[in-house]
């Protein structure tokens, strides 16, 4: 009987595993049609495929690993629509901010819990300025995170005038994604996005340039300093 409780958990497990991939590649292949099929033939369905992807982003878990590829979507679909994906900045930003908020991974006491939460995995690895540590992360939200970064500098970059309402906000939140120690997969997509917001504020003139720079630059020259690994280092320099 216990077997065949375990075969059935098991098989379980497998469907499931199964429906998230199924869901994680349609997603994904939403974004690639975008950009392929152009604005020509896209824009007419676009705004049915915004209104069902915002409906799935609403209806997932935070660690579903199908909210990065929706945030990939809508970078993709913003690239095959260019300005005209502005009306959809208002309901994809507040969420794109809010994952790159998300902690995604916590560190744990020497003498603390053992076995990880659901959707987490333990770890032992060595943080900077922190050493060696044992930390629970939740890899479909740190994907999250860092895709969250890199599609708000890309929606910066491209959709300057209409970024403008966003920039602040974008800003306070690259900030903290700058420090965040975890992972430089987050630092990095956060350093360059800073340097895309600053353009972006330029469009204003470029008193509010400087300050969106002025803003920054501490916390940009502080990730410089603690950063250990070249390639990261490189893209902050670049930044």
């Amino acid at each position: 009987k216990q077997h065949n409780i375990n075969q059935l958990g098991h098989k379980a497990m497998e469907r499931l595993r199964w429906a998230i991939d199924c869901r994680k590649n349609a997603v994904h292949c939403v974004g690639i049609l975008a950009e392929v099929a152009g604005p020509s033939l896209f824009e007419k369905e676009s705004k049915n495929v915004m209104t069902l992807l915002a409906r799935a982003q609403k209806s997932l878990r935070p660690e579903d690993p199908a909210q990065a590829e929706i945030l990939a979507a809508f970078n993709g679909i913003s690239g095959c629509l260019g300005e005209k994906f502005a009306p959809y900045l208002q309901h994809v930003v507040p969420p794109l901010i809010k994952a790159a908020l998300a902690e995604g991974a916590e560190m744990l006491e020497a003498d603390g819990q053992r076995e990880a939460k659901e959707g987490y995995e333990l770890f032992a690895v060595h943080l900077r300025g922190v050493g060696k540590k044992q930390v629970a992360i939740n890899t479909a939200m740190i994907d999250a995170k860092a895709e969250a970064c890199h599609c708000l500098g890309e929606y910066a970059k491209n959709l300057p005038n209409s970024f403008q309402p966003y920039v602040q906000a974008s800003a306070q939140a690259m900030i903290k994604c700058l420090q965040y120690i975890m992972t430089p997969r987050v630092r990095s997509p956060a350093a360059q996005c800073v340097a895309f917001l600053v353009n972006c504020a330029n469009q204003r003139g470029p008193n509010a340039g400087f300050e969106v720079f002025k803003f920054t630059l501490p916390h940009m020259l502080k990730a410089l300093t603690v950063e250990d690994e070249p390639d990261h280092l490189t893209v902050i320099l670049e930044a």
